[in-house]
């Protein structure tokens, strides 16, 4: 079975890099399900 990619629209890319402020990169990326390549 083929995985769909996810999409994200700005104000939800906007909330991840305010969480990544407040409480951390890893953190956030960790909460999202997100690879460092996909936020750097």
């Amino acid at each position: 079975m083929t995985r769909q990619r996810r999409s994200f629209l700005a104000s939800g890319k906007l909330a991840i890099i305010n969480e990544a402020d407040q409480f951390g990169v890893t953190q956030a990326l960790r909460k999202h399900n997100l690879s460092h390549s996909v936020f750097s």
